[in-house]
């Protein structure tokens, strides 16, 4: 039986599930039997690590579903891992109420967003008295959480996201792949990766790229990402005449060689937690653009390792963006900051260590 078994909404490519392996690989790598499970049917075609155990119970989601809470008490139950880790707001409403059934201790709890209403408020009141720790990815979501959720310090931890700073590295340009989409040396590329949604914000960056284009005749703008909101971002992009200089990528694996390509990394989000994206874009040595709205600003340095901008406004983005286009010397400043901030504070080892300090004491 695992000593530790992380719990997820939905087996799936993504920030979330990443943040899970990350941490079920750390641990497995000092000898601690890991299994990771998810609720829902998992993403097709899906890929995961052959070292680890995946399980999807393949049951109904929602944050309210008696049956899907019966089902996984009766999972647990037989499972009795030694440490249960529940990942999302779902799963922590879902795997309380099942370990508590059960006598299941302990029970950790990570959140990776600023979702945190008054009905989410109240659960997790609720729902605090069988929470052993509460991990969140950084200070901003520290204070919201010990204020609107109202855990003791003691039982709250701060874990970043981290980045492979040895694999994302600055390096050569991937020319093959520049060649197969047909990018030229001499455009300027503007990139953002995630997903095509609503919070991401794309459509502002979008906004923002037509009034650059204008001023800026070699710039290209490439979305790399899939999601529901590309043909909304597809109309708007033909609507603004944008179509020969706005490239859709899709999903891709190879995140690192389009990093590559990139003269300047954008992150438009109406709000953001701790993205993935942005370590690595950071790691690989780019000027940002982030938003200065949720964990942005704390993962930029306050403007030390990126250009803060507010979210929601197309003009103030394409400032930024001509801003740091017209001046290398300063975009070049801000990218070795970034590279020294990933290095110092978000790189896997030191995640490693940060990781066991959480866990040390609760697996003795």
């Amino acid at each position: 039986m695992p000593k530790v078994l992380f719990l997820t909404t939905a087996l799936a490519s993504g920030g979330p599930v990443a943040v899970v392996l990350s941490m079920a690989r750390a641990l497995s790598q000092r000898g601690v039997d890991c299994a990771v499970w998810g609720i829902a049917t998992p993403e097709p075609g899906l890929q995961l690590d052959s070292g680890l155990t995946f399980r999807s119970l393949n049951l109904p989601k929602q944050a309210i579903h008696r049956e899907t809470t019966r089902r996984l008490t009766e999972e647990l139950s037989q499972a009795r891992p030694e440490v249960l880790h529940l990942h999302s707001f779902t799963t922590h409403v879902h795997g309380v109420r099942a370990a508590r059934a059960i006598g299941l201790r302990p029970t950790l709890v990570s959140f990776h967003d600023f979702r945190l209403g008054a009905r989410r408020a109240w659960t997790c009141r609720r729902l605090a008295p069988w929470v052993d720790r509460v991990v969140v990815l950084n200070e901003t979501m520290c204070r919201l959480y010990a204020q609107a959720g109202r855990y003791p310090p003691e039982k709250l931890f701060v874990l970043p996201n981290a980045v492979d700073t040895g694999y994302f590295s600055p390096g050569a340009r991937d020319e093959t792949l520049a060649r197969q989409w047909g990018l030229g040396s001499e455009e300027y590329l503007i990139g953002s990766v995630g997903g095509l949604n609503h919070n991401k914000g794309h459509g502002f960056l979008v906004e923002a790229f037509a009034q650059v284009r204008s001023k800026l005749p070699g710039a290209r703008l490439i979305l790399v990402g899939a999601g529901r909101d590309r043909v909304h971002l597809e109309e708007l992009v033909a609507r603004l005449g944008l179509a020969d200089r706005v490239l859709f990528a899709g999903k891709q694996t190879n995140i690192r060689s389009w990093l590559s390509l990139l003269d300047l990394y954008v992150q438009p989000s109406r709000i953001e937690a701790d993205p993935l994206s942005v370590h690595e874009a950071m790691a690989m040595q780019l000027p940002i653009i982030g938003t200065d709205r949720g964990g942005l600003p704390e993962l930029l340095g306050y403007g030390e390792a990126g250009l803060l901008v507010p979210p929601a406004d197309p003009q103030a983005l394409a400032k930024g963006i001509l801003a740091l286009a017209g001046d290398a010397a300063r975009a070049q400043a801000l990218a070795r900051a970034a590279r020294a901030r990933a290095v110092k504070c978000y790189d896997l080892a030191e995640y490693g260590e940060r990781l066991w300090e959480l866990y040390e004491p609760l697996l003795d």
